[in-house]
């Protein structure tokens, strides 16, 4: 099924943009807070999904925003709806809620991303735009939205998991459908030339995929399980040009419990590869993560721990890839994702976030340290007042727990490093989450040999540590695969009583 484009579209996208606005009762008032933002723009969006905009929180625009800032989490994802901004066919009106939500993170120099979503009553039921007059509609909703918010929203995404009828009626025992996959591809064609026409310094995303869809292979149309009746919906979108009817993709690519943000990465690459081969001709596919997390329920998910060692190595890889332009973790309070409990307690990923925030923001990423073992990775970065930092883990085995802190024990690592230059000054090293301690330099070299002072040792685990210092001599010796030790031998804590999670041998 083709959309159609007929006179009052044609209107809308050769000529009349703004000026058509002028045929509806408006009603938009500017408010004064500006941002900073373009002045210190960060080198990578780095944000959370917040849902301000669905006004269920437990807690408000401001606290939450506040949170943000204490992260240094310096972008958030939310949608304005546009049966909100229509409340009257034909009388458009900024609901207070956007502007306090946008003003208020402005303030605290955090950069909105506005999802313009979902259907409105007044046309087509209230279901996808599909009619001439739906789609004249949304662009009128996107357009009397993106000139209310000019200069304080530059980013906006076109729909949110159109694949999984996200904001469109189903009646109640309806079971879910495939939608054709052409019709968002031809729905994104008719508003993204429009929109960009009138506003070309706006960045806009498209695709906003549910985590089924973006899985290549046939689907099975008779399936009632969403990952094989979904399998494939967002290749099939590509190769109707979405790539070139948007400036970035808008990727939802969450993983199962068992997969790992390693896994993760690798998957991103391959996708990069293909999107870049087979869709634009063979050229880089900008990406914006804008919804990606790990389940944390009983049975199904990974406990607090894990989502705390997963959401640091998540993002300090996804530098890892420069057409991975941002990331927006899912979600902000939410007892199934959060980094925060529903009621806007944090949980262990929020601190985690939060001490590798500044650096996978605004820090420039150089490359990954050799060693003899896959499983250690020691990524390089250079921090925005020009230092070495280095980020370190490993891999862990999934499912394997320990009593004391319901975390994974295996898959740690001695890693052996050698100095050759000043070794007066130790280096400082932060956990993800956890705390602060120095590695100083000088080493036996055997159980009962001479202090060698060029050596120092670090254990490394699932959980990210930020090396700084003067690195620029410092070099991996070797790595070893190494073991905590158990009840019996003693219990690694801090002087609090809490697990350590790093040793210094």
């Amino acid at each position: 099924m083709t959309i159609p484009r007929l006179n009052l579209l044609k209107q809308v996208a050769f000529g009349l943009s703004l000026s058509l606005l002028s045929h509806f009762t408006l009603h938009a008032e500017e408010v004064g807070a500006t941002s900073d933002a373009d002045s210190t723009a960060p080198v990578f969006k780095l944000g959370v999904v917040t849902h301000m905009g669905k006004q269920f929180q437990g807690y408000s625009i401001e606290s939450t925003t506040q949170r943000l800032k204490d992260a240094g989490i310096m972008s958030f994802r939310d949608e304005i709806y546009w049966k909100e901004v229509e409340k009257e066919k034909g009388v458009l009106k900024v609901p207070s809620y956007a502007d306090e939500m946008v003003n208020t993170a402005l303030a605290k120099g955090i950069d909105p991303l506005i999802i313009l979503s979902y259907g409105n009553p007044f046309y087509d039921e209230g279901g996808y735009p599909l009619s001439e007059e739906a789609q004249a509609g949304y662009i009128r909703y996107a357009m009397f939205l993106i000139e209310h918010f000019k200069g304080r929203v530059h980013t906006f995404e076109l729909w949110n998991e159109w694949d999984m009828g996200l904001g469109v009626p189903r009646k109640k025992g309806e079971p879910r459908k495939r939608p054709d996959p052409k019709l968002y591809a031809d729905f994104v064609a008719s508003v993204y030339p429009v929109l960009k026409k009138a506003y070309p310094d706006v960045t806009f995303l498209a695709g906003g995929h549910a985590m089924f869809s973006v899985h290549s292979g046939k689907p099975d149309l008779n399936s009632k399980n969403p990952w094989e009746l979904m399998r494939g919906w967002f290749d099939e979108v590509l190769s109707y040009g979405l790539i070139q009817n948007c400036d970035g993709l808008a990727m939802h690519t969450y993983v199962k419990a068992v997969e790992d943000p390693e896994l993760w990465i690798r998957w991103m690459r391959e996708l990069q590869d293909r999107y870049a081969k087979d869709y634009n001709n063979g050229q880089p596919v900008p990406m914006y993560v804008t919804e990606v997390g790990w389940f944390t329920h009983s049975g199904a998910g990974v406990d607090h721990y894990v989502q705390a060692d997963h959401i640091a190595r998540l993002v300090l890889l996804s530098r890892t890839i420069p057409e991975i332009k941002g990331l927006w973790y899912f979600n902000m309070a939410n007892d199934v994702f959060g980094i925060s409990h529903g009621s806007g307690s944090p949980r262990p990923a929020y601190f985690s976030l939060a001490d590798v925030s500044e650096l996978v923001s605004n820090g420039e990423y150089l490359g990954r340290v050799e060693t003899s073992n896959p499983n250690v990775y020691i990524l390089r970065f250079k921090a925005q007042d020009g230092s070495e930092k280095w980020a370190a883990w490993s891999r862990e085995k999934l499912g394997f727990r320990d009593e004391r802190y319901n975390s994974p024990v295996t898959g740690y690592y001695g890693v052996q490093l050698q100095n050759e230059g000043d070794t007066s000054k130790p280096l400082q090293v932060q956990i993800a989450g956890m705390g602060p301690y120095e590695l100083v330099w000088g080493q036996l070299k055997t159980r009962y040999g001479s202090i060698d002072p060029t050596l120092g040792k670090l254990t490394v685990g699932p959980r990210p540590q930020i090396i700084s210092g003067d690195l620029s001599q410092v070099h991996v010796l070797s790595v070893k695969a190494t073991e905590l030790p158990d009840k019996k031998k003693g219990e690694l804590k801090d002087k609090d009583g809490a697990n350590q999670g790093v040793v210094i041998e």
